[in-house]
């Protein structure tokens, strides 16, 4: 699971901003202290949970990248110092009003999940939910007095301001796959383009508990200053929308040995089980050789620092269990063929999918032989 580190900012009169990594076209301003909630977002009730989704828990099949979130410190509200008045021989002690705080704000941010996608595929993606918890300004009092002579200083309360919790709704983009179903050679596979995706930026409103004063007065002669309460600003808080950008997978005509794809940072080479081994077998052919030369060829000019993914697909003849192991072995021979011919094996990854990813209809001869394959995809 990848994290990239919290925002932190003292709490300031103003506004916060975090600026997220796709930020044109939002259409709102981050200064403007009036602006209202974005498309999307809702008010919860105040002192609910913080955000805990479990698509941001890291696991297999996916990669899980956090976001930022914005954290506004605690802000200290200084005490308003009391008095003492001499009344005779009485000492009357005059109260202030406590210190408070308002405690630190966390807005969650939450993550970006980016789905394992077979060869061929664009992995689905998912941008979560974002979450800003509910704060307070508490309440500040001063009590009542009463003096030896019955006057009365009378009790000031400035309310306790509450600002509700907000939400942006999760979204998610589905794994799209381009599709072989009836294709046959010198045919040509379409593109696939997975869309875009946004999710809404985040807006806390700002919060002011007015100022309060009690006015002086006289006691037996004496005087008594008045006392006065500042006024306490909370900030708003903001986050910034999030995107993730479309990605794309180039047409490309079917041949008998090898078909291959590419998009702006990934080859994928998709050879049929047959082209590379015997039925039920998962040592190579000598008909092999010219394919994954044919694929070691473009691995050798791209960078050292790109990676291989080796992934073995079946039909579902057989059990589910049986295939499962028959694709990760044929896999396994396939990345020892490249690292016997030069490639460095810290670069390789292999994957048995089995049955469970499809290209055709399993119902046909035609369909079982477009299942039986192999596919590496070198990411530059």
């Amino acid at each position: 699971m990848k994290r990239t580190a919290a925002v932190r900012i003292t709490a300031v009169i103003g506004a916060v901003v975090v600026v997220a990594g796709c930020t044109s076209g939002s259409g709102k301003d981050p200064t403007n202290p009036t602006a209202g909630q974005t498309a999307g977002q809702t008010a919860g009730k105040p002192g609910a949970g913080p955000l805990s989704l479990s698509i941001c828990e890291p696991g297999p099949g996916k990669t899980v990248t956090m976001l930022d979130d914005v954290v506004i410190e605690a802000q200290e509200i200084p005490e308003v110092e009391g008095d003492s008045v001499t009344i005779g021989d009485l000492t009357i002690v005059i109260p202030g009003v406590p210190a408070a705080q308002i405690p630190e704000r966390v807005g969650h941010a939450g993550c970006i999940v980016e789905y394992d996608a077979p060869g061929g595929c664009l992995g689905a993606v998912a941008i979560s939910e974002a979450f800003i918890p509910a704060y307070t300004i508490p309440e500040r009092r001063l009590p009542q007095v009463k003096l030896p002579d019955g006057t009365v200083l009378d009790e000031v309360v400035l309310p306790a301001q509450t600002v509700n919790e907000v939400r942006v709704a999760g979204v998610r983009a589905e794994e799209v796959c381009q599709v072989t179903a009836d294709k046959k050679e010198g045919d040509f596979v379409s593109s696939v383009t997975r869309p875009s995706l946004t999710r809404s930026s985040l807006t806390q409103s700002s919060a002011t508990q007015a100022s309060g004063t009690r006015p002086s007065a006289r006691s037996d002669g004496q005087y008594i200053a008045r006392l006065y309460i500042p006024r306490t600003y909370a900030e708003r808080m903001y986050m910034e929308r999030r995107c993730v950008p479309h990605a794309y997978l180039s047409w490309y005509r079917l041949t008998d040995d090898v078909e291959t794809s590419s998009d702006d940072d990934k080859t994928t080479y998709t050879a049929t089980g047959d082209v590379l081994f015997d039925s039920d077998k998962d040592t190579l052919r000598p008909e092999a050789d010219p394919a994954l030369t044919a694929i070691l060829r473009d691995i050798q000019a791209m960078p050292d620092s790109s990676t291989v993914l080796v992934e073995g697909h079946t039909d579902n003849v057989d059990t589910a269990e049986y295939n499962q192991d028959l694709s990760r072995r044929r896999a396994e021979t396939v990345a020892a063929w490249l690292v016997d011919h030069g490639v460095d094996r810290s670069r390789i990854t292999t994957v048995g999918h089995g049955l469970t990813h499809p290209r055709a209809d399993n119902s046909t001869a035609e369909g079982r032989a477009l299942n039986r394959r192999v596919v590496i995809t070198v990411t530059r």
